[in-house]
């Protein structure tokens, strides 16, 4: 019987094996990393080696010396998660970067959930870090693993990131230029790759360094969708890529969602995760690349009305009108006045759209608080922030806790690795981040577009580092134009359309306390979208006793 069992789902994993250790590499480029790892290569000569590489990487080390042991370390910008348990029926050592693979090592009986999920879940729609049973853990940004057989999972935080230089926008985006024409251009040229492309402008940069034609796209026929569609077609034309789009009926989106769920092993964060599902899925390509992660490394769309509320101040709040945008900017007047560590500031409540009031109904206002004092603590210590008031504290430390507890390209490469495929990633580099951050927060993520547009949010340019270097390259891309963040209206699916049953298959999850479920059932928000996701989990994953791992995951074992 082995005592260590890693499992890969990810077939672009870079493997080494010697008589006494098997190493694996996922990442950015990990067959030159993989090719630099030998016998004698100790784990913190890796991890140095890691460091040193401006890309995102994740490494394993199996070793068979007594005790036999495995260590691992994620690089601090990597979104290649790692999942890890002990077999409680033979104490066997699971590790494995898809979190069904894990899972279904576990009996069902052992698959407790932690207590704090029920907050994360109505909060954030995920689970921010850690993961969502008890008894599998997952790896943090900058951790490292050390885990004897015959001892308990130990991690250790062993990077972090604070950068000292200060560069302009034009030497930043010269920067970036040369990292995605270096990291891209020899990464995905296999013949068999294609760019995700929703016409927005991180997808659209990418693929301009592309060598391959290939773009895919989904969508479902619902007409709120149909301006998304338009975008990608606009972008595949100025880029003259041979796109292919895939259309599915809105009918039959709670059937694609059951799927997606099953593929990832993870409640959804995001209702588009199912058309990455049935994008790998339906199209004949090994790799995809994603831009996934570029608006917490270069602005958001709160960046723009922070940016504009900057510079109102106290004027801002007199702002007329009763629209979104018109509440919003007094919104963020308001909250900008505040340290950048106030829980009712612009900052502490980035990445979360549920209704507070609402979730702290449910679980209590204490608990909503502590959870996001949680995400606060865990950035604080992988990169260095301004506790003061301002736009540039308020965005710097906003940005950092979007890009940290990001976890949609979790999502989206669990969904690939179930197909048997890859996602290829290059925001996740840490020369990405690096070069961004060297530009000062006040500057960084947003500016006046010239000339002034004419709705009150668009005379501000935010993500104007990606937007200004696409033009650059393709400048008939209006990086002006609206983008809809490629949502598809679940709150109409959920208020009389394909998901308006949901809990009637799928009964509503049971840290709802009473008082709050006919809230919860009859919703059409993101609370009421979070608790279907996770009530569909819970039924088909979590309490599957016939769960099984992936037959494209290899398994290596000593």
């Amino acid at each position: 019987m082995p005592a260590i069992r890693v499992l890969q789902a990810n077939p672009a994993v870079a493997s080494v094996s010697t008589p006494t250790r098997d190493w694996l590499v996922a990442g950015s480029r990990p067959e030159r990393l993989a090719d630099r790892l030998d016998e004698s290569t100790s784990f913190e000569d890796a991890i140095e080696r890691v460091r040193s590489r401006p890309g995102e990487y994740t490494i394993i080390c199996v070793r068979a010396d007594a005790p036999k042991r495995v260590q691992a370390f994620r690089s601090l910008t990597s979104t290649y998660d790692l999942f890890y348990a002990r077999r409680p029926q033979d104490g066997v050592i699971v590790v494995g970067d898809h979190f069904r693979d894990v899972l279904a090592e576990l009996p069902v009986e052992h698959r407790t959930v932690h207590p704090s999920v029920a907050v994360d879940q109505l909060l954030f729609g995920t689970r921010p870090t850690g993961s969502y049973v008890e008894t599998v853990g997952r790896l943090g940004h900058g951790e490292r693993l050390d885990w004897a057989v015959d001892g308990s999972p130990r991690t250790t935080l062993v990077e972090w990131l604070r950068v000292d230089e200060t560069a302009d926008p034009a030497t930043t985006q010269h920067r970036l230029d040369d990292y995605l024409e270096s990291t891209i251009g020899g990464a995905v040229v296999d013949g068999g790759s294609a760019t995700m492309l929703s016409g927005g402008v991180d997808s659209t940069l990418l693929h301009s360094y592309v060598e391959t034609d290939a773009t895919v796209s989904a969508g479902f026929d619902s007409p709120e969708f149909d301006f998304e569609v338009e975008y990608a077609r606009e972008a595949s034309e100025l880029l003259d890529s041979s796109h292919e789009h895939l259309t599915f009926p809105e009918r039959d989106y709670r059937a694609h969602l059951e799927a997606a769920i099953d593929a990832t092993g993870l409640p959804l964060l995001l209702p588009q995760a199912v058309l990455m599902h049935l994008t790998v899925a339906e199209t004949p390509y090994r790799t995809y690349l994603n831009g996934g992660l570029a608006d917490g490394v270069f602005g958001t769309g709160a960046a723009a009305v922070a940016y504009l509320a900057r510079y109102l101040g106290p004027l801002g709040q007199m702002t007329p009108g009763t629209n979104g945008e018109s509440a919003a900017l007094r919104r963020a007047c308001r909250q900008l006045r505040r340290p950048a560590t106030d829980l009712d500031g612009a900052a502490m409540n980035f990445r979360i759209h549920a209704d507070q009031q609402l979730v702290a109904d449910c679980v209590g206002r204490d608990r909503v608080e502590a959870r996001k004092r949680a995400r606060l603590r865990y950035t604080g210590r992988r990169l260095a922030f301004d506790a003061g008031a301002g736009y540039g504290a308020h965005m710097h430390l906003g940005h950092a806790i979007e890009y940290f507890h990001d976890v949609i390209l979790t999502n989206w490469r669990h969904a690939a690795h179930a197909e048997g495929k890859a996602i290829v990633t290059p925001f996740g580099g840490r020369a990405v981040l690096e070069a961004a951050l060297a530009v000062p927060p006040e500057h960084r993520y947003a500016r006046f577009t010239r000339p002034p547009r004419d709705h009150l949010t668009h005379v501000v340019r935010h993500k104007y580092l990606l937007k200004d270097l696409l033009e650059s390259k393709l400048p008939a891309y209006d990086g002006s134009k609206p983008k809809g963040h490629g949502l598809l209206p679940f709150g109409r699916y959920l208020e009389d359309g394909p998901l308006a049953d949901v809990f009637d298959r799928y009964p509503l999850p049971a840290f709802i306390p009473a008082r709050s479920r006919e809230t919860v059932r009859d919703g059409t928000g993101e609370v009421t979208w979070y608790a279907a996701n996770f009530a569909i989990w819970r039924d088909r994953v979590l309490e599957n006793d016939a769960l099984e791992r992936f037959t494209t995951t290899k398994v290596v074992e000593r």
